[in-house]
Order: structure tokens, then sequence, then C-alpha cells
């Protein structure tokens, strides 16, 4: 995650991209099968008044700290195989920027997808160092999950979005900790419950797809509507994903960060500004006007 010391990934480039599509080609998906998810295209206000909501979106993005000039992301429209971004709402570990409404509304209009990422308390039993944490006792971390969405959910509402998914960043931890798997899975329940019970919106959960035990999560109460698992298998697809079970979440319901601290790839022929980022394969949801079907290559 480009929002925190990014987790312990292969930094592999990836495979070279000889794909030439231009994303002015690709049609809209008849896609939106996710419980809840709508295609709000007739029905949209204005940007400048409520941010477009949620469908599903299948294609290629990136997450990193800082977002890109929009100038770049205009070029890299054409130029590159990404057509989605991670955004940084906000949240006491966040190292992130929430670039606000007016730079989001200008890179949805562009056609980019984006996914929006909250980076709260971490477990006790962190990986990374001096990250403020959520208690270690269950009930406790549940009420603390659930005050984390309240501000997630605020934090969405202030930039612009009236139908969103917040994706909660849970870092790697000591999974061999019953005591911190206990706690950490019900801070998650508790943010679950609050996101989509209390606030009405929709819950998901990043995470080292083996280190933050992201399936487990599958055996509480409120399980996360979507998951975006970071593994080091370098592979552009959604499906298989190290700890992961292949039934689980399987209904366009991950987005896959399969590389870290690389660089910007072009499509063969271009180049331009490059940027250290993470890159990601989507097949789950995103805040878009397109429910895009472009996959991964």
């Amino acid at each position: 995650m480009a929002g925190i010391v990014p987790l312990g990934l292969m930094a592999g480039g990836g495979p070279s991209t000889p794909f030439s599509r231009r994303r002015w080609v690709a049609g809209l998906a008849s896609l939106a099968v996710l419980t809840g998810l709508a295609i709000p295209l007739a029905s949209m206000q204005p940007a400048s008044a409520t941010l477009p909501g949620p469908v599903v979106y299948q294609g290629e993005g990136f997450d990193t700290a800082s977002p890109p000039p929009t100038a770049d992301m205009t070029d890299w429209w054409t130029t590159t195989p990404y057509s989605g971004l991670g955004i940084y709402l906000g949240g006491e570990n966040s190292g992130g920027t929430n670039p606000g409404h007016n730079y989001i509304a200008n890179i949805m209009t562009t056609g980019y997808a984006v996914w929006l990422y909250w980076v709260g308390p971490q477990s006790a039993c962190a990986t990374q160092g001096n990250l403020a944490a959520f208690s270690n006792n269950a009930s406790t971390a549940q009420s603390q999950g659930e005050a984390q969405a309240d501000a997630a959910v605020a934090a969405a509402t202030a930039t612009g979005f009236g139908n969103v998914y917040i994706v909660y960043d849970l870092e790697a931890y000591n999974t061999n900790n019953a005591t911190c798997v206990t706690a950490a899975a019900s801070f998650i329940n508790g943010f679950q419950f609050e996101v989509h019970n209390a606030d009405g919106e929709h819950g998901a959960v990043y995470g080292s797809s083996c280190a933050s035990d992201l399936d487990d999560l599958v055996n509480h109460s409120n399980v996360p509507e979507a998951i975006f698992p970071a593994s080091g298998d370098a592979h552009f697809a959604t499906t298989p994903i190290e700890c992961i079970a292949n039934n689980h979440w399987d209904h366009n319901q991950r987005i896959h960060q399969w590389s870290a601290g690389t660089h910007t790839r072009f499509l063969a022929g271009d180049s331009g500004p490059s940027i250290s980022l993470d890159e990601d394969c989507a097949d789950g949801p995103a805040e878009s006007t397109t429910a895009w079907n472009l996959g991964c290559h």
C-alpha cells in the first residue's frame, strides 16, 4: 500500500505489455451483478454535485500516496493500461493525500475508476512499527471499528461521494498470535457492520493476502463485501491468489495488488512521465461513470 510503508511484496515490474488498445473503443459492460451495485448513468448528477457511485470494474489500476498531476493522468489514459486509481480518504495512519473533490471529478470525467482507502488504526501485532493501534480486547476493537467506519464515510461524503465502497487498509500483522487475530477480525467485523448496516454504504478490506489473514474474515458475522488482497505473486489475475480460497469473494469482489514499488508501465510504443506505484488487477467494485470491462494484460 503506497499510503504507508508498502507491504513486503516482490518488486518486479511485471511482463512487458504489447497490448495496444485505446480506451475509447471499450464499450459499457453489463456487469452490475454485485449485490447493491448500480450503474449510475442516466440519473447521475453532475460531478460538481455528487461524484459517481460504485460499479463493477474490470481492468488495471494503481495506488500511489501522492495523486499524480491531472495532466499526467490525462496522458496515461491513452499511453498506459491503467484505468483505475486508488484514492486515500484519510485515517490516522494514512501517509496518502486526499486530493479532493475537483481532482477526483476531473479524472473520473476522463474515464478513470477510483477506489477509496481508509488507513486507520492497525493491529497491535502489526509488522510495521510506530503505527496507531486498535485494542487487543475484541469488544473494544469492534467498537473502534464502528467508529472508524463513521469517520471514513464522513470523509467520503465531504469529498463529494454519495454512494461508496470504503476499503479499510489492514496491514500485515503477526497472525500466529491468536489474541491479535481475534481482535483484528472483531475490528473489521465492527467496521463492516457500521458501514453497511448503520451508514448504508459498502465495506471492503485491503491487506496482505496471507499476513492480514483476509480469508478468515468469511467466518464472521459481517463479511466484507469485497477484498483488495496484496500479494507478491506478480501475475495479472484476481484468481488464484495465495492464501485466499478461490470460492471466497468470487462474484466480482476482488482487486488484486500484484506488484509494489514499480514504475509507470506504458503500452507498446508509448512513453511519458513515470512515478513509483503499486499495480492492481481489478474485478471488483470501484466508483466510476462506466462499468469498464477491460481485463488485465
